[in-house]
């Protein structure tokens, strides 16, 4: 599908697809579709051992001290994760990036302590039409794993997105 024919929701996913890229080149990343439960995962071997990581990601367009993950969203993943761990024989690290105006921010969410869920009431999305209430953490960008400097350019994105249609 031409990205001029795409929802927003498919903009900002093909967007976010094409930042991983640029941001890790040579990881052999690998992308999901719009139903999966996370956006892109990494599987490959490191000194004989095979590793996985599941990376759920997010565009945003203002920087904040703390960003939003949703609790629903978080659950999904640890449930989801379990089974496939069990099935495969692997233990798989969840990770969360944030591309903002500044910086891009990824946590590996295994390895901090996430706060308490807190009541949000969430703004209009790319797919509903009307504000909903949920529990959402916030995890602070001094929390992050791992701060990149790998700023997100939407306009350069894009172009590059339509010169591969």
């Amino acid at each position: 599908m031409k990205f001029d024919q795409m929802n927003n929701f498919q903009k900002l996913e093909a967007i976010s697809t094409e930042a991983v890229r640029q941001l890790l080149p040579d990881s052999n990343v690998q992308f999901t579709d719009e139903f999966e439960n996370y956006d892109a995962f990494i599987d490959k071997v490191v000194n004989g051992q095979r590793r996985i990581a599941w990376i759920e990601t997010k565009v945003r367009n203002a920087e904040y001290d703390d960003y939003i993950l949703e609790a629903r969203k978080l659950k999904l993943l640890k449930q989801k994760r379990a089974a496939a761990e069990k099935e495969l024989g692997v233990k798989i690290n969840l990770f969360y990036l944030n591309f903002t105006p500044k910086a891009t921010y990824i946590w590996n969410l295994d390895k901090i302590k996430v706060p308490k869920s807190t009541a949000y009431a969430g703004r209009y999305t790319a797919v509903n039409s009307a504000k909903e209430e949920k529990d959402v953490y916030y995890l602070p960008t001094k929390s992050a794993t791992r701060v990149y400097d790998y700023v997100l350019n939407k306009e350069e994105i894009i172009k590059i997105i339509k010169d591969k249609e």
